[in-house]
């Protein structure tokens, strides 16, 4: 599979071994991609391809993920219901979208809290940055 996603800068990791994300994306070329990126950044990503499997793995133990990154179109269960789930586990759950359909806007009842949005393609840069609005900590260590 040809990459849209790109990275134009490297990234230095930096103390972020903490920082444990979830990743749901039901095309396996995507989510090995975003996994690569993210352990390059210095992340955590613990990927899986369906919200159910998310959410049965977020309630193991809400407290170990600081953000989970949705795939807002996936079969059975899409991003914004896997989503909506599992705020209702941990209601200030940081949570970034990403799709390749930018006319799916956030619902307004996921808006609140720590949200973002990324169309696909976005390059390294693009989801570095969305990562650290979302992640003050991760703002403050970013180099």
């Amino acid at each position: 599979m040809k990459s849209n996603f790109r990275a134009e800068q490297p990234v230095s990791p930096s103390d972020r071994e903490e920082e444990c994300l979830l990743v749901v994306d039901d095309d396996p070329d995507v989510l090995a991609l975003l996994e690569a990126l993210l352990l390059d950044a210095g992340f955590q990503p613990i990927c899986v391809s369906d919200g159910d499997a998310a959410i049965d793995l977020f309630k193991a133990d809400p407290q170990r993920f600081r953000l989970v990154l949705l795939d807002v179109m996936m079969p059975v269960k899409d991003g914004f219901e896997t989503a909506r789930e599992l705020r209702r586990l941990l209601p200030d759950l940081a949570l970034l979208f990403i799709s390749g359909y930018a006319g799916r806007p956030v619902p307004a009842d996921l808006r609140p809290g720590a949200t973002a949005f990324l169309g696909k393609p976005f390059r390294m840069d693009a989801l570095n940055e969305a990562i650290s609005r979302l992640l003050p900590a991760h703002a403050n260590r970013a180099g």
